[in-house]
């Protein structure tokens, strides 16, 4: 892992979802010129299918709008067809295909927000 955990505490805004104390999920946001990047949303395993996916995708979609952006984007590997699905299902649609690693295909995808939401 190359991630620099350290510059993405200072720099993004990372919300945690907790429960007695125990992390359960967390999403990692950055503030782009006229977007809201959903850069990462982690679920822990044992906590996967309670819907904590969708409550941190709301919640960057919420946050979004308060801040004044028109939408949410996000990335995934194109050979995660669960995850595409996923974002879909959420009203996510892709808006382009590139590569951020070498031999993988990577899809971008946003989802337009209506302010008064």
């Amino acid at each position: 892992m190359t991630a620099d955990y350290e510059r993405a505490v200072a720099d993004h805004i990372i919300e945690l979802c907790e429960e007695g104390g125990e992390l359960r999920a967390l999403i990692e946001l950055v503030p782009s010129p006229d977007h809201l990047l959903v850069l990462n949303i982690a679920v822990r395993p044992d906590q996967q299918g309670q819907g904590l996916g969708s409550t941190l995708l709301l919640h960057a979609e919420a946050l979004a709008r308060s801040l004044g952006f028109p939408e949410v984007q996000l990335y995934t590997n194109a050979a995660f067809a669960s995850n595409l699905s996923f974002y879909s299902r959420r009203g996510y649609q892709e808006f382009r295909r590139g590569s951020l690693l070498p031999g993988s295909v990577t899809i971008f995808m946003r989802k337009r927000l209506d302010i008064a939401d």
